[in-house]
């Protein structure tokens, strides 16, 4: 058996990770990247291949391609259609010096044909070997029809299949699946191309790139047929020879292409010298056989129109070459189709991809820049906030380049980072609930008032507790999900399986998280009525969940539309995954963010608006008496009186002493007093506190006067407060405007001070 080389193991490319951004640095460093918009030439992978049977044209002739339409509807149309002609197949291609090597006692030449090959193979084996076991790589996609029993069906022998799933690029778990196998199962379109020379590797054996040159190629199947409905239809002979014409011109047209390394049209011209050697009239009754076996119908064929088309001669061409003939023509595999190191597409997904991780790099600027960490409305999330990038791991994941990186890896990290969010988010908004709430739940506890349970409850409401829950709970999850579909994924490249969960999964979490919404909205719908939506969604809510319920509602949205959108042309699913990972951001912090940075500018504002007032109360008499008269109207005059009362204190122009303090919570600050100030209770109590001490002598002459400013500071604080409520009612009133309108006008013409 061929010695296959060793493969990285799990733990191997695991230990190395830490270290995989820092080597990706110098990596790209030291080669040259070339992007290659997708447009140039399409090749979408196996999983997002098109879903439609086939395509029609004015002619009637429909291109039906066997291998991204579902069974049914492709034994539906071989039934009631004939076959024209064939486009292009699915070839066999075996490593020649492998089989050489493996075989040398039997095989000395290449075998005319996959019969020949497989009866060979099968030859080496007797009742004292076990059966020679080959090493097959293709898309998943295809495995579902080139398996180990539709081999053994048209190749009949002793002999087993281990299948994996070809890679787009060398892969640092799975190792190069082209190269590392006896054989692999591609088509002759461009994109193979692509993928073949994005695997290119050394031969030991010659020290050169690897070539098509070096296998050996075999028609498996015919993948695109051309078709016309059996009966009832009138045809258009003209029309369809023409239209036969202009496909085979579209597939030639690249045959005199110079052979020029570092352009995009040298896959175009290998493409076109492979599809020369074996489509249209050279494939035989024996390949439409095998169709009819795959899908178990009896396919028809109709030559007349090819016929007549090569009979006249129009094409310039004829069709008499082999594969081996036209396998000399196909560039190596070191010219590649672009002049640098590596060659890339980028399409929508990867533009999406990097404004995602812009947006997310916006995000830690201001969250370190603004001293938003030390928030503690941010501190009470605890390591929420630092997971965004956890979302720029998706995001890189899904990007072309992490594909040449690592495609295992960061294929399973995408949906890594998703459950990481999602289970931190759920574990700190669970314990916010939990503290909210654990006054109740210890008064229900049976043992209650133990130590034991009290520690118990400490360790839970710490924050390193919530962190160890929070880490737990994201090990939990990725246990309990990912490790099920990884090996699918890494060996057979199922996306189906990834697919489908990350999608349950945020569907899950959405459904919990709108199911907590509304019944919270229902718990207070009393409230609700009686303040409004927003003062439910922010004001009562400091904690800003609702927000953030909202936002996962959202997050099912916009992956619905990109799920519907992804097979559209255009940019819609890439904006709706810009989207999501906006909302991503918003619910680590960035909603948190969001307020609280717009209550630093509202607070800045109205500090200046309060200096504003304050100069005006002192400085312009005209405003003195506006604003006292209008607060006497709404009964708020106590505010100008104690303000007059209190301002030469706090600008330090006058010395409180004790009886002055007390006058001054006599008229001002006790509970029905003449002007009665409203004040927060912590100021009143701050006040009767230093009364106290003055009255017992407990205070050194430093100490008093420092607690003396403390305390006319404080009052003075939120006296403006109230004086600013004012103002701002005032604003609305027509005599206010008017004031404002000569103010400002004496102001430019400076008979008044500036207030600033």
């Amino acid at each position: 058996m061929w010695p296959y080389p060793p493969r990285p193991t799990l733990y191997t490319c695991l230990r190395s990770f830490p270290h995989l951004l820092f080597t990706l640095y110098f990596f790209l460093s030291s080669i040259n990247i070339f992007i290659i918009h997708c447009a140039s030439f399409p090749h979408p992978p196996p999983n997002h291949a098109p879903l439609q049977t086939s395509s029609s044209t004015s002619s009637n002739v429909q291109t039906l391609d066997l291998l991204v339409s579902d069974r049914n509807s492709i034994q539906q149309t071989l039934k009631t259609s004939r076959v024209i002609g064939v486009s292009e197949y699915v070839f066999f291609y075996v490593w020649r010096d492998k089989f050489m090597q493996r075989f040398k006692n039997i095989m000395v030449k290449q075998p005319e044909t996959l019969h020949e090959l497989f009866d060979k193979i099968s030859q080496t084996h007797d009742t004292t070997t076990l059966p020679s076991v080959l090493s097959i790589s293709s898309d998943s996609t295809y495995f579902s029809i080139f398996n180990e029993r539709f081999m053994k069906t048209m190749f009949p022998g002793n002999y087993s299949i281990r299948t994996s799933a070809i890679s787009s690029t060398i892969d640092c778990l799975t190792g190069n699946t082209m190269v590392d196998v006896d054989a692999f199962i591609q088509s002759s379109s461009p994109a193979f191309f692509v993928r073949f020379k994005n695997n290119r590797h050394v031969l030991e054996s010659t020290g050169q790139w690897t070539s098509l040159q070096d296998l050996w190629m075999y028609p498996l199947m015919p993948r695109t047929l051309l078709v016309l409905p059996k009966l009832g239809t009138m045809e258009n002979g003209t029309e369809i020879i023409y239209y036969l014409k202009s496909l085979i011109q579209n597939q030639t047209q690249y045959l005199t292409t110079n052979q020029q390394c570092g352009t995009e049209t040298i896959v175009n011209r290998d493409s076109a010298w492979i599809h020369y050697g074996f489509s249209f009239l050279n494939f035989t009754s024996n390949d439409l056989q095998v169709v009819g076996k795959v899908w178990n119908v009896t396919v028809e064929y109709d030559q007349q129109y090819l016929s007549q088309l090569f009979t006249s001669q129009d094409l310039g061409v004829t069709f008499n070459q082999t594969l081996e003939s036209v396998s000399s023509m196909v560039s190596r595999s070191n010219c590649n189709y672009c002049p640098y190191s590596i060659c890339f597409t980028l399409d929508g997904q990867d533009y999406a991809s990097y404004i995602s991780i812009g947006i997310a790099m916006i995000y830690y600027i201001i969250f370190f820049s603004t001293g938003m960490f030390k928030n503690y409305a941010m501190q009470r999330r605890l390591i929420l906030p630092y997971l965004p990038i956890f979302g720029m791991l998706r995001n890189w994941s899904n990007t072309t380049l992490s594909e040449h990186v690592c495609f295992s890896v960061f294929r399973i990290l995408a949906l890594f980072s998703v459950l990481v969010i999602l289970a931190v988010y759920f574990v700190t908004t669970i314990r916010f609930f939990y503290l909210r709430n654990l006054y109740t739940i210890m008064s229900k506890t049976k043992f209650d008032s133990s130590p034991w349970t009290i520690k118990i409850h400490k360790m839970l409401s710490s924050a390193l507790g919530g962190i160890i829950f929070s880490v737990l709970a994201a090990i939990a999850f990725n246990i309990v999900v990912l490790i099920p579909i990884s090996t699918p994924l890494v060996v057979m490249r199922m996306y189906a399986g990834i697919n489908y969960t990350g999608v349950a999964v945020v569907i899950l979490a959405v459904v919990l998280s709108t199911g907590t919404f509304i019944v919270d909205a229902i718990l207070n719908r009393s409230n609700i009525k009686r303040f409004g939506i927003w003062k439910f969604l922010l004001f009562d809510d400091p904690f800003y969940l609702r927000i953030d319920l909202i936002c996962t509602v959202l997050i099912l949205l916009f992956l619905i539309i990109y799920i519907v959108t992804l097979a559209v042309v255009g940019v819609v699913y890439a904006v709706m995954d810009v989207l999501i990972s906006i909302c991503i951001i918003q619910v680590c912090g960035g909603n948190v963010m969001i307020f609280e940075l717009g209550k630093r500018i509202i607070f800045s504002k109205r500090h200046v608006e309060n200096g504003e007032l304050e100069k005006l109360l002192r400085h312009n008499k005209e405003f003195h008496a506006l604003i006292s008269e209008y607060s006497a109207k709404e009964f708020s005059y106590e505010n100008i009186a104690f303000f007059e009362f209190l301002y030469d204190y706090k600008a330090g122009r006058k010395s409180m002493d004790l009886n002055t303090l007390k006058q001054m919570e006599e008229q001002f600050v006790s509970p029905y007093s003449k002007f009665e100030v409203n004040l927060p209770s912590q100021v009143k109590k701050d006040l009767g506190d230093l009364i106290r001490q003055l009255n017992n002598h407990e205070l050194h002459e430093k100490e008093e006067k420092e607690k003396k400013e403390k305390v006319i500071l404080g009052l003075f604080v939120e006296l403006v407060k109230n004086l600013s409520d004012t103002y701002q009612r005032m604003q609305q009133t027509k005599q206010y405007l008017n004031w404002r309108a000569v103010y400002t006008v004496q102001q430019e013409a400076h008979v008044v001070a500036p207030v600033d």
